[in-house]
């Protein structure tokens, strides 16, 4: 079964009819086929450009999200691997989708699927995580040879998404009392001071990057 329900076709021409039909495909063999569908392509406003990257935007940490944690894959194809960061910006996309009619975050029930596995399995450097996760079992996958601990900046994209969703999810119901109180503990769990001086990280890469070893 076709394990992803979105698909987005961006043709970069406009004024031209478009032909579409979905196909079930079992064992290599054709089973079933829908009937042909339409669409002609068009110039957008401004306006609707926007809304169309913002929805695409929320489409990927939506339906793409790791199926066990709901953390961010790295990209397409990458199986178990998740970004911490990533995972930040899909935080940061939730607002927008949950302020309109596009997605069930608000109005099914909000929630932050990764903070189960950020707070209660992954491993942790000084409160801080790794740049690649595991997305089953919170174990730090290696961004590369002297990158294999705690990553700041990559934790600052992701507490910076987890005080934004924090910020909009403000009504009194219990789905979102969680998500505050969630992200306030996962933010506050980050030694942020004592990463800063810490004489145990090491740059990895010459840019500015900074993996911490211990825990």
């Amino acid at each position: 079964m076709q394990a992803y329900t979105i698909f987005s076709d961006f043709l970069g021409e406009n004024g031209r009819a478009f032909f579409y039909r979905v196909t079930g495909v079992h064992a290599g063999r054709e089973v079933s086929t829908s009937a042909v569908v339409s669409a002609r392509s068009r110039a957008l406003s401004d306006e609707e450009l926007l809304t169309s990257v913002q929805e695409a935007t929320f489409r990927y940490f939506w339906h793409y999200g790791h199926p066990v944690s709901g953390l961010a894959r790295e990209g397409f194809g990458w199986g178990d691997t998740v970004t911490t960061g990533g995972s930040g910006f899909g935080s940061w996309s939730s607002w927008w989708a949950s302020s309109g009619d596009s997605c069930p975050a608000r109005g099914g029930g909000a929630s932050l699927p990764h903070a189960g596995l950020l707070e209660d399995k992954a491993t942790r450097y000084h409160g801080a995580w790794a740049h690649w996760l595991n997305g089953r079992t919170g174990q730090t996958i290696p961004f590369s040879k002297y990158d294999d601990g705690g990553d700041l900046v990559e934790t600052s994209f992701l507490v910076q998404g987890l005080l934004t969703a924090r910020q909009y999810f403000d009504r009194n119901t219990p789905a979102e009392a969680e998500i505050r109180l969630r992200a306030t503990r996962l933010w506050e769990s980050v030694e942020w001071d004592g990463i800063a001086g810490s004489r145990r990280a090491t740059s990895s890469s010459g840019i500015g990057r900074r993996s911490l070893t211990g825990r």
